[in-house]
């Protein structure tokens, strides 16, 4: 079952009535084996980073003699005191490095809309003993707050 919620912002906004959903808000659709990992065969690697003006990375930990894999990621925070346009990257990956462009508004206290990615399909590592990295860049000078969140699980 795929849960869903609502993030960010007032209002009624409901996975049936998205009309309402502003820029602000995102309809989050939790990924597969994010928390979760069916019957029982792996165990939960999800992880969260936080930072204020600088680099993050969270990751799906590497375990000795299993393959991890990440089922989806986000990014969300605040502005910087400049616009910019950064690149998210997730490395360790079968397919090789992945890279998403995010957008950074200016000013400090502006929310970021925020960049939620889930695979239809978990990816795997390109190898046992190998972590899935989620690579956020600092924001730009004046962050105050930059989050990100990897979805995933290890198994043999």
């Amino acid at each position: 079952m795929v849960a869903h919620r609502i993030e960010g912002g007032t209002g009624g906004a409901s996975a049936g009535n998205l009309a309402d959903v502003t820029a602000r808000k995102a309809l989050v659709v939790e990924p597969p084996g994010a928390g979760l990992v069916a019957g029982g065969s792996g165990t939960d690697g999800s992880a969260t980073a936080a930072g204020a003006a600088s680099a993050i990375a969270p990751a799906v930990a590497a375990v000795a003699a299993k393959f991890g894999y990440c089922t989806g990621f986000r990014v969300d925070g605040l502005g910087a005191t400049g616009a910019s346009v950064i690149t998210v990257t997730l490395t360790g990956l079968k397919v090789g490095t992945l890279s998403f462009p995010f957008s950074v508004p200016a000013g400090a206290g502006v929310a970021v809309v925020p960049l939620v990615v889930t695979f239809p399909q978990p990816l795997p590592t390109n190898a046992v003993n190998t972590a899935v990295t989620l690579n956020v860049p600092s924001f730009g000078a004046g962050n105050t707050s930059s989050i990100g969140q990897i979805y995933g699980y290890t198994a043999a």
